[in-house]
């Protein structure tokens, strides 16, 4: 009897040599997808995390700006009151300072809860471009004399990031400008048509446009200010006259006109006769006694306030 003896068995099967290979590399393309993914996601997150903290850093600049302006309403309404509370000199830097500073900044509004420090808030007088005492050679009649603010603040904008720090500066023109420096002043538009030939020897302004034409010539030989600009045209639809061509020869001695500020002349008073309120009656309030048991907004305006001594007749009458 013939035996046959048979290989031992493998204890594994082994893979074809290209096919292990094959393997290998994918693994090793797995993993540099996997690197470059993770690099690029790191990027992406960090790229989203700067553009965040950019736009809330803007953010809280636009804020800082909005208190800022809201600190220069502020400062404004308290220069205003004390210059109207004494018009025999203007207001020293100790006064100034005593009514805007640190203690009166709008920190009620823009509290420190929300991140704001208030680190400046004052105004001061200034002549010459320089912070002064107090203005020299005032004339309580006419002048032009100026006054700066400084706003100061810091804002947080969140943990581990600096504060946003800004600081501002305006300056108050407080102008002063008799009446009757004008040869023609309106409060309104002004309209002024000749039909001959017409010189103004003097100062001219408007509170609104100024209408003007001719067939003949105007000449105005003094500076022409207006707050909305001139046309050589009627005031339509306000004014329905027409007429031809006005090409009549228009002579500014002094420079075209220059668009102004508004100017308020006595008597620009707050005026409403809708109301049972005799204090706003119109213009005529600027020379009136107050009716004391009513509100008064031209208290400010009216000569009997500001009159150092005061002769009442017939007072119960």
């Amino acid at each position: 009897m013939t035996s046959k003896r048979f290989p031992a068995a493998s204890r594994g099967l082994r893979q074809p040599k290209s096919l292990q290979d094959s393997r290998g590399s994918a693994l090793f393309l797995v993993l540099i997808l996997g690197v470059v993914l993770t690099t690029v996601i790191g990027a992406t997150f960090a790229y989203v995390s700067t553009v965040q903290k950019d736009e809330r850093r803007s953010n809280v600049r636009n804020e800082s700006i909005y208190a800022a302006e809201y600190a220069f309403e502020v400062a404004y309404q308290q220069l205003n009151t004390l210059i109207n509370q004494n018009t025999v000199n203007l207001p020293s830097v100790a006064q100034t300072s005593g009514s805007t500073n640190r203690a009166t900044a709008p920190v009620s509004v823009f509290t420190s809860a929300a991140g704001y420090n208030w680190d400046a808030f004052i105004t001061v007088p200034v002549q010459d471009g320089v912070p002064v005492d107090t203005h020299t050679g005032f004339n309580a009649s006419q002048g032009t004399y100026k006054f700066m603010t400084i706003v100061e603040l810091s804002r947080t904008t969140g943990k581990n990031a600096p504060p946003v720090h800004m600081e501002f500066h305006r300056e108050w023109v407080y102008s002063l400008r008799p009446l009757f420096q004008y040869a023609i002043f309106y409060n309104g538009d002004m309209e002024l048509f000749p039909g001959a030939d017409f010189i103004v020897n003097g100062r001219v302004h408007s509170n609104g446009r100024i209408y003007t034409g001719t067939t003949a010539s105007i000449t105005f030989s003094d500076y022409v200010t207006d707050v909305n600009g001139v046309s050589n045209k009627y005031n339509k639809p306000a004014d329905p006259r027409t007429q031809g061509a006005l090409n009549g020869k228009i002579t500014y001695s002094k420079d075209t006109p220059v668009v102004s500020s508004r100017q308020s002349p006595p008597g620009d008073v707050s005026a409403n006769t809708s109301d049972d309120n005799h204090n706003n009656d119109g213009p005529r309030e600027l020379i009136e006694v107050p009716v004391t048991a009513q509100s008064d907004d031209n208290s400010t305006e009216r000569l009997y306030n500001k009159a150092g001594l005061k002769i009442l007749v017939n007072t119960t009458a």
